[in-house]
Order: structure tokens, then C-alpha cells, then sequence
């Protein structure tokens, strides 16, 4: 993961799976000499900010599987980046059964929760009200729950944009059905300090969701490993949010100190 201070960049979901390991963490720009020094067999970049000429100087070291342009940098499908490694490491009927798996306990999700097919959500980053489209990995995630984007996102900034900063005098962009603050650790007072945000349905139905450390960066990374981490965490959540009741408190929200007093 690109921060924390989890030993090797490695959080708790993917603990069992390092073992032993011992790998190198590389953080901030993409440093091609690191890289050939490490004398890799395979690099992998598909969701990263990899340029033209970062491809061609990798490609002299390794084979490198770089972002597609169809999705961008940053808007890959989890299922199809696990499915291209999979097929560039021979493990193709592995990645494909795992991929199966998590497909299908996100249907089990969706076939359970029917009021959520169809309604809005929107991930926002806390730090700086800027929300993520569905052009990007936190995006995608919420529509395989069966959820929306809020139409008025998208007429914000550019279309193809993967996350779009909202004004603090705007909320229609975020006021979703289930809105989602995600956070690393510091933004608490600032969310509690939005001139506007109490003003917004979201805020007074008891529809908002705070996600601390943990579960932002489950949900940031939207991995295979992470991916069940992220749904055992956020659906219990999502259940208190949309269950029409303001009074029914979402517990995150909650022990982060962001709930709104609910009015008689």
C-alpha cells in the first residue's frame, strides 16, 4: 500500500498471505534505476501513473504489464488487473476461481439488500471533499453493491475523471443515499467543520458512513485480499445507513465523533 506504517507496506488483510516475506517498499515516484536494481522478472504497474516513457525504460528490465487506456490510470476493474496477472504468471485458472468467488459473494450482497440497487452513493475523500467517480476503483466497488452515482458527480469537472473536487459551498454532488467518508487518520475535525455539510439529507437522515485507516485503505485498494476485509466491515454499515430510520446510528460514525444530534 503507497502509505501507512504497516511492516513491508503490508496491512492486516494480506498478512497471512506474505509469511515470511521479506519485499522491498518503494514510495512516492516511480524510480527506474531502484527498479533494474532489483532485477525483477516481471513488473507491474496496472494501476499506478505510469507514462509512455516509464513503459519503455521498464519494459528494457522486465516484461511490464502496464495501465490499459481504456480504463486509465487509475479506473482499472480489481477483477480485470487480478485476471491479466493471473495470465502473465500462469496462475490463470487460480485468479479466474478467485475472481468467481468474490463476483459471487458481491451477488449474495446484492440479491439481499434490494433497496440498494439503484440508490446513490458517493466515497468522498475527507480530506479535501473530493469525491470519487465511478471511473475509479472506490467508485466501481459501491456499483457492484448495486449502487449509483449521484447524477449532479458528474457534471462535475471532467467526465472522465477518476475523483473531482467539490466546493464546500456545493453539496448536490455528494448529497447521496449512502455517503461515504473515507479517511486516514486526521480529518475528523475538518469533516465536523464543513459550513454546509449539515444542511445535507445525507447528514440528516443518518446516512453518512465514516471509514477510519483500516477500511479506507481496504477499500482504496480494492484488492482480492482486501476486498472481503472491506465487506465485512462496510456492509453492516451501509445496513444502518439505508435503513430509513435517523435514529438507527452507524456505528463508525459514531466512535469517530462525526453523528449528527438527531432531532425529535
Amino acid at each position: 500500500m503507497w502509505y501507512g506504517s504497516h511492516p513491508y507496506g503490508v496491512w492486516p488483510w494480506a498478512q497471512d498471505a506474505l509469511g515470511d516475506g521479506t519485499p522491498i517498499v518503494m514510495r512516492g515516484e516511480i524510480d527506474i534505476e531502484q527498479i533494474a536494481a532489483m532485477k525483477p522478472d516481471l513488473i507491474v504497474g496496472q494501476w499506478s501513473g505510469m507514462t509512455e516513457k516509464d513503459y519503455a525504460l521498464l519494459s528494457q528490465i522486465a516484461p511490464t504489464i502496464a495501465t490499459q487506456e481504456a480504463w486509465g490510470d487509475y479506473g482499472a476493474p480489481w477483477a480485470e488487473m487480478h485476471r491479466v496477472l493471473g495470465l502473465a504468471t500462469g496462475r490463470q485458472s487460480i485468479a479466474e476461481a478467485q475472481i468467481a468467488r468474490i463476483q459471487g459473494r458481491f451477488a449474495d450482497i446484492r440479491a439481499a439488500h434490494p433497496d440498494w440497487q439503484g440508490a446513490t452513493s458517493v466515497v468522498v475523500w475527507s480530506g479535501s471533499t473530493g469525491a470519487y467517480s465511478s471511473r475509479d476503483i472506490r467508485g466501481q466497488f459501491m456499483a457492484e453493491l448495486g449502487f449509483q452515482e449521484p447524477p449532479a458527480l458528474k457534471d462535475i469537472g471532467l467526465f472522465d475523471s477518476f475523483y473531482k473536487l467539490i466546493p464546500e459551498e456545493v453539496t448536490e454532488p455528494i448529497d447521496a443515499d449512502a455517503l461515504i467518508w473515507i479517511d486516514a487518520g486526521k480529518n475528523v475535525a475538518r469533516l465536523n467543520s464543513l459550513p454546509l455539510r449539515h444542511t445535507m439529507r445525507a447528514y440528516q437522515e443518518g446516512r453518512e458512513i465514516y471509514l477510519g485507516v483500516d477500511v479506507t485503505a481496504a477499500l482504496s485498494h480494492a484488492s482480492p485480499l482486501s476486498i472481503d476485509y472491506t465487506l465485512d466491515a462496510l456492509v453492516p454499515l451501509l445496513e444502518a445507513a439505508m435503513d430509513g430510520d435517523p435514529a438507527t446510528v452507524v456505528s463508525s460514525s459514531q466512535q469517530a465523533g462525526i453523528l449528527p444530534e438527531v432531532q425529535p
